[in-house]
């Protein structure tokens, strides 16, 4: 089974945005690893791209965090997602590969329950001048300051894992608070709580 990607927001009309586009797309293909989600072609439909990829039919991690809320996913299985992702953008980076969007809906999970690093970020689309996604609602919890001013890194990518350990094992977004006027709204805060007060089970060493 297959999952095709459509993306509208993006227009490639010149030839030279083509072939990047199609260039970038063979050098992800070459990412072998077991907790990469594979990719199997790309092409463009008047004008807008197209990417193939192999489908991951168990759902995403946004999708269990969802599931879970306010609790916080056993511990266990944290760590296993982390150690599958984990190994997944080490080797990415290994070979000079930055993700670049990492968040909970770009890990996915296959029929067996493994971990599956997915959508990286691709720099031939995101310098088209009709990007109007570079930034995604979504994502923005889990980027880095620099992340949100331009700067893509390994280190953006390590924070932004950092960002869904903390949610996994506290049930919690870092760097939230919630607002006691209205239940269930949170705000932006610059103080970080730790996981243990949200979650005392947790162990110090794992916070």
């Amino acid at each position: 089974s297959a999952a095709i990607k459509r993306i509208d927001a993006i227009s490639l009309l010149s030839r030279q945005d083509m072939e990047s586009f199609l260039s970038e797309v063979d050098a992800l293909k070459q990412l072998k690893h077991p907790s990469i989600l594979p990719l199997l072609s790309a092409y463009i439909l008047k004008g807008k791209p197209y990417i193939v990829s192999v489908y991951a039919s168990n759902g995403s991690l946004h999708d269990r965090l969802q599931r879970q809320v306010p609790e916080p996913i056993a511990q266990d299985e944290a760590i296993l997602i982390l150690s599958q992702v984990g190994q997944a953008l080490h080797y990415a980076h290994q070979r000079d590969r930055i993700h670049g969007n990492l968040k909970p809906q770009n890990i996915l999970f296959t029929s067996k329950g493994d971990a599956l690093l997915a959508d990286f970020k691709l720099t031939s689309l995101s310098s088209s001048p009709d990007n109007s996604t570079s930034i995604s609602p979504n994502g923005l919890p889990y980027m880095s300051a620099e992340q949100i001013e331009g700067v893509n890194s390994k280190e953006n990518d390590q924070y932004s894992l950092g960002c869904i350990a903390y949610e996994m094992f506290t049930g919690r977004k870092p760097f939230t608070t919630p607002s006691i006027e209205q239940p269930g709204t949170y705000y932006k805060t610059r103080a970080l709580i730790a996981p243990t007060k949200l979650n005392p089970a947790l162990p110090r060493s794992i916070e």
